[in-house]
């Protein structure tokens, strides 16, 4: 797990939910079945690798070895096989299968950041969660910009003053909050 991520362990075995963050799980061969839940779907694999990705937005699951079921609750069932990606969105429940290199998925793990043609405000959002103060994009306008790149999660201030040559904004370093503003 990485930082702000929220795991629920119910009374019942296996009963794992995973409420926020990203999540590295790995089934070693023998085990019967595991299986965990998110948002209101229930995922169950008997062996592999899988990437979680939980924001309040999006979930995103990725199989990087192995085979995964998915049920949505009142839905139907989807299967995942090996370097399949799922992505759901909350606020519309829209399901798409994007085509995602599985390395990206898991660079947090080597504490690495990895944006291709990202919205600004995903970007910013994915650094904050390493930060120690607040972020905020105070130029709404500025959300939908587009920036690549592979930065460290251990200096996200480095991300935060990169930005200032790679797009037209300012950013401010207060105690409270960083801000960035267009230009």
């Amino acid at each position: 797990m990485d930082a702000c991520s929220s795991v629920t362990a119910g009374p019942v075995r296996g009963a794992l939910a995973i409420e926020e963050g990203r999540c590295a799980i790995g089934l070693a061969s023998g085990v019967r079945q595991v299986s965990f839940r998110c948002a209101d779907w229930r995922m169950s694999g008997t062996r592999g690798r899988y990437a979680l990705d939980v924001s309040k937005t999006l979930m995103t699951v990725a199989v990087i070895e192995g085979a995964l079921e998915l049920q949505r609750n009142g839905g139907g069932r989807l299967a995942l096989s090996e370097g399949q990606v799922l992505n759901y969105e909350f606020q519309t429940g829209r399901i798409s299968r994007p085509d995602t290199r599985l390395d990206d998925l898991t660079a947090w793990r080597e504490g690495r950041a990895v944006f291709r043609g990202s919205r600004l405000d995903q970007a910013v959002a994915e650094m904050a969660r390493y930060c120690d103060r607040p972020v905020r994009l105070l130029s709404p306008s500025l959300a939908g910009q587009r920036i690549s790149g592979v930065f460290h999660t251990q200096d996200p201030i480095r991300f935060f003053k990169a930005l200032t040559h790679l797009l037209p904004v300012r950013v401010s370093f207060d105690p409270g909050q960083i801000g960035i503003v267009k230009l």
